[in-house]
């Protein structure tokens, strides 16, 4: 039997298939409903009852793939790493910012139950007595030169730390010959005091100052300081809201200790961290996805009524189409068990694709009635003329759906392979349930058939101009072509959050900081010694900045710098051993103190003032005068310029006290909190990769971790799982496409018998493809890690649209009664309602998902652009030179 006698035998037997299946619905239409309907309740019951949601983006990829076996080793051998909530305590006061994260973080052991542990780095007993040894050398004569100068005034307070303490200290200096460096220390004290009381007669906050003036401004960063608190919660990956109740708690204290004090503008504390970031984005996915389900289906209503202007064959498509759905989400409940965050949009893809079964149907039976044939014949040829369309395009988007569960992206691998089982389920209740629902509510036909002149109309010009057409659409393409070296693709999946929510543009104000970035790399060598030797070879890179191991945390010199604290203590003694030993002032001591500092620096006038002595004396009389004149004054006043001058000047001196006992340090000495997140218990040590560049930038990141695995090529941590993970995914698309496009042309050439007549239909679809990826460098859309899902879904989806065309222009008709048709009316709302249908993911917060919308929706109009153009004007010039012929 010849390939061609083949082809006609299985198109006979189709035909007979669909006359039994259509004869049969029709004649047991009353058992056909009420059996589907009957079998869809429990179904329904089913899904309540068993579908699950799992929200553990690391089940999103094959577990099996090497990065992803090293970054599960690193994460069994350091769990105190992974799954974290980062609270960022920032102030511009070093004393608030500490003493938030302090309070923070006592607050935070009140409840066990929600988190695992809690990590203040570099802060605790350990830090608070050896700080001054993580210290530079430099930095730490710096700071002994600072306290030197400030040791007689220090010690005066540290007895009596009170205004009366405070004036009496600044009553004893203007009494002594000061030293130029005396003076601007001076001046500088004036200065913090006269804004002090500025702030207070306008009812402003204060700037705790004493940290900064004992020991430089150590740690700032463009005028903040950051503290962090590191917390791993327990977490519940059964709901989108992975962090929840621990986020909760967190978020509430934060906002009420950001608010406390005299500074809430000044001190304020934001999460961010993995658990955050993904809490944020799961959370908008329930609002994202309901809200895209409903309006997609709002939408494919008014489109439905548009195009079919029959409430009764509007009805019947829904009810099939909520069926259908159903017993999709049954079959995800029995083959899966679980949702992923990539396949909880599938009620979005099988409304857009659903339907178009159903308007493919419908419109063919309305025109069938509408010539004239009664209600059991016209459903019959209905069924009959586009039964074989609808399974060919059926299968073309199953295929494509299908081609993406043996890759390596399991996420997408769930949703390819609901969607595509999806497919079939549609394709089945159409010929079986539309039809028998079709019998027990029939429609009637229009006295006056409908005729789209505008359709026609475009025919004409386009059969007219074909040839110009075509010259336009390959000048198109040809002009697209050179764009397409251009197309990017980002795999960096912070790109794809809101920068407006607060864990996100944390998130980005610490990937901006140099020395904060969150993106470091971390290499696990065989023991500390290993990961010595490896960090000192890393270190040599330019790519990175630093390196840190447990070693590193072992201060160097240890010997100069315990010999300069030895000076501080000899020179800081009577300052060691002080205790606010005098008994607190009364309100006529403090009020004493302050008239006679009054006093004094009213007539303070010596001749070898410094200019910035001068003007600081200045400025503190007109404050200290102001002051008094206040109608507070005295009592209230004085209260209150004492808690803002000296609120963080005990806690200070305390620490000072502290960080002067150091001893040497070894590795032993270092805290276990440390030690467990640079040293595993079974040896094996951590070395922690700094990058020099800023790795938002996609190609810096990609410098970093070739740099690195030139030299360690088992590193891993998030730079690494950025850019293997959009690997994977590029490489699950393309593989994706590969099987798509050879398994549907397959398909199509067998279904079609004819290359000609394949290439017809494929022909337009390449032309949407080279459209749609020179559509994002003109509309600056790059691929991504979500949206790149598109270029492989569109042959499925777009073939259809051709396949549509191309099999009614083969059941005999010219071109001229093709375009008469409802078919060319059918695929345009078709494609109308799977665009509007993806087209609402656009209108999703979360902006990997918003971006499929937009590239599908840029996608399919090309697609049906060049299906109702490009096509049109192919099938009219072949036509014209079969016919000269």
């Amino acid at each position: 039997m010849s390939r061609l006698s083949l082809i006609v035998c299985l198109a006979e037997i189709s035909r007979r298939i669909l006359f039994l299946v259509v004869n049969g619905a029709q004649r047991q239409a009353h058992a056909v409903v009420a059996g589907i309907v009957l079998v869809t309740v429990p179904l329904f019951i089913y899904t309540a009852t068993h579908l699950s949601l799992d929200t553990d983006t690391s089940h999103m990829l094959d577990p099996s793939l090497p990065y992803r076996q090293l970054s599960q080793e690193f994460d069994q051998a350091f769990p105190a790493l992974n799954d974290l909530i980062v609270a960022v305590i920032e102030s511009d006061s070093a004393y608030v910012a500490e003493d938030l994260a302090d309070r923070f973080s006592q607050a935070l052991h009140r409840y066990p139950h929600l988190f695992q542990s809690i990590y203040q780095p570099g802060h605790g007993p350990f830090f608070d007595r050896h700080g001054f040894l993580y210290l530079d050398t430099d930095t730490l004569w710096t700071v002994y030169e600072r306290l030197t100068e400030a040791e007689p005034f220090l010690g005066t307070l540290a007895h009596d730390p009170s205004l009366r303490g405070l004036f009496t200290a600044l009553e004893q200096a203007l009494d002594h010959e000061l030293e130029p460096s005396q003076q601007n220390l001076l001046a500088t004290l004036f200065d913090k005091i006269a804004q002090a009381i500025e702030d207070q007669l306008a009812h402003r906050p204060s700037k705790p100052f004493w940290r900064e003036e004992l020991f430089g401004d150590l740690q700032e960063s463009d005028g903040i300081y950051r503290r962090f608190v590191l917390v791993k919660p327990y977490l519940d990956h059964t709901t989108l809201e992975v962090g929840g109740e621990p986020l909760h708690v967190m978020r509430a204290l934060a906002r009420d200790f950001s608010t406390q004090g005299q500074s809430p503008h000044r001190a304020r504390i934001r999460l961010t961290g993995s658990v955050a970031l993904a809490n944020d984005e799961l959370g908008s996915l329930p609002k994202s996805a309901g809200l895209a389900t409903g309006l997609s289906f709002v939408l494919v209503c008014l489109i439905l009524f548009w195009g079919l202007g029959t409430v009764r064959l509007v009805g019947v498509i829904l009810i099939t189409l909520l069926i259908g759905l159903a017993w999709t989400a049954a079959f995800t409940a029995l083959a899966i068990g679980h949702l992923n965050v990539i396949s909880v949009t599938f009620p979005v893809l099988f409304i857009g694709l659903g339907v178009d079964f159903g308007i493919q149907l419908g419109m063919r039976y309305r025109e069938e009635r509408e010539s004239g044939l009664d209600h059991q014949t016209a459903l019959t040829q209905a069924v009959l003329g586009v039964g074989g369309a609808l399974t060919l395009a059926a299968t073309a988007a199953a295929i494509s759906f299908f081609s993406f569960i043996p890759t390596g992206y399991k996420g997408l691998a769930e949703l390819g392979l609901i969607a595509g089982a999806g497919m079939y389920i549609a394709l089945f209740l159409n010929l079986v349930f539309m039809p028998a629902l079709l019998t027990l509510f029939p429609i009637h036909p229009s006295p006056r058939p409908r005729r789209d002149e505008i359709i026609w109309q475009a025919a004409v010009w386009l059969v007219g101009h074909r040839r110009l057409t075509l010259a336009f659409t390959g000048g198109m393409l040809l002009a697209v072509v050179f764009i397409l070296p251009r197309v990017e693709f980002d795999f960096n999946p912070i790109h794809l959050k809101d920068p407006n929510l607060e864990s996100v543009a944390t998130f980005l104000d610490l990937l901006n900081d140099g020395q904060m970035s969150p993106y470091t790399a971390s290499v696990l060598a065989p023991n500390l010694t290993q990961a010595q030797a490896l960090a000192e070879r890393l270190k040599a890179l330019p790519e990175v900045d630093k390196v840190a191991t447990l070693a590193s945390f072992v201060p160097q010199n240890q010997e100069e710098k315990l010999a300069i604290l030895e000076e501080m203590n000899l020179v800081l003694y009577p300052l060691t051993l002080a205790s606010a030993s005098l008994p607190p002032p009364t309100q006529l001591e403090q009020q004493e103190a302050f008239e006679r500092f009054h006093r004094q620096l009213r007539h303070f006038a010596p001749s070898h003032l410094t200019a910035p002595l001068r003007r600081s004396k200045t400025h503190l009389l007109l404050a200290l005068d102001r002051l008094t004149a206040a109608p507070t004054w005295p009592e209230p006043a004085l209260q209150e310029l004492q808690q803002r001058l000296l609120t963080d000047l005990r806690y200070n001196l305390t620490r000072l006290q502290r960080l002067l006992t150091a001893e040497p340090v070894t590795l032993e000495d270092l805290p276990q909190e440390l030690r467990e997140r640079y040293l595993a218990p079974d040896g094996r040590a951590r070395v922690e990769i700094f990058p020099a560049e800023d790795l938002s930038d996609n190609h810096a990141l990609r410098r970093f971790v070739s740099a690195i695995r030139a030299v360690a090529p088992r590193v891993t941590d998030t730079p690494i799982l950025l850019l293997e993970g959009g690997r994977v995914v590029v490489r699950a698309c393309i593989q994706a496409t590969i099987f798509t496009l050879s398994s549907a042309m397959l398909v199509v050439v067998l279904a079609l018998g004819r290359w000609r007549d394949a290439m017809l239909v494929f022909v337009p679809l390449f032309m949407a493809i080279v459209i749609t990826l020179a559509s994002t460098v003109i509309l600056h859309v790059p691929l991504n890690l979500a949206n790149i899902v598109a270029i492989p879904l569109l042959f499925g989806l777009g073939l259809a649209f051709g396949i549509y065309l191309v099999l009614r222009k083969r059941s005999g008709l010219d071109f001229v009664k093709l375009f008469h048709s409802s078919t060319p009316r059918a695929v345009i709302f078709s494609a109308l309602t799977t665009m509007v249908s993806f087209g609402t993911l656009a209108f999703s917060s979360h902006r990997g998902t918003a971006s499929i919308g937009i590239l599908l929706t840029i996608a399919l109009s090309s697609a049906l652009f060049c299906t109702l153009v490009a096509l049109p004007a192919l099938l009219a010039e072949l036509e014209t030179r079969t016919n000269a012929a």
